[in-house]
């Protein structure tokens, strides 16, 4: 059996993984992304899948950060078994930048931008209920500067064990939102 996605992975479309889960699925599961999804995004969904093996999703024991230091700006580390119960455990110095205060210590329901509410926690809910990589392009108004910008942001599960999620690693690359240059942080 073959996983699909969703079909349309552009604008703020989300793209998920909802075929079975557990299979050993190799390439299939990087449909996840889009064809044109960022070398960096590619790179990540890449090391989700070897800490990942032929389990549902990968050990805690499994993830190193050092192995991706160099995307620790953008990088958060969400904990929690509910959506309401999600603490941000780390987030990378972008995250203070664009929310205008460290979210480090918070639980993410409480720093959720109001306008990206309903995407945002559905794409959590996902990750966390169907023990899944979720993948979206989308737009934010950057705080400090009331400025939009562009994202895509790909949210990886793990857990304490291989069937149930208790952690989500995030990981965003910015853009500007009119000419979509990657801002470094």
């Amino acid at each position: 059996m073959r996983n699909s996605v969703s079909p349309d992975c552009g604008g703020t479309e989300v793209c998920a993984l909802t075929g079975p889960l557990g299979m050993s699925a190799g390439e299939e599961l990087l449909e996840v992304l889009p064809e044109n999804a960022d070398p960096e995004m590619r790179w990540m969904m890449d090391y989700w899948m070897s800490k990942r093996g032929d389990r549902s999703i990968p050990l805690r024991s499994d993830i190193d950060p050092l192995d991706f230091y160099m995307f620790w700006p953008t990088i958060y580390l969400l904990e929690g078994r509910a959506l309401e119960d999600l603490n941000v455990k780390f987030a990378g110095t972008a995250y203070r930048s664009l929310y205008g205060f460290e979210v480090t210590g918070r639980r993410i329901v409480d720093i959720i931008p109001e306008e990206m509410v309903p995407k945002v926690i559905e794409d959590y809910a996902t990750c966390l209920g169907k023990s899944i990589p979720v993948y979206r392009e989308s737009s934010m108004t950057w705080r400090e500067r009331n400025a939009p910008v562009s994202y895509n942001r790909l949210l990886l599960p793990f857990g304490k064990n291989s069937q149930t999620v208790r952690y989500i690693l995030g990981f965003a690359i910015i853009f500007t939102y009119t000419n979509k240059e990657k801002i470094v942080f």
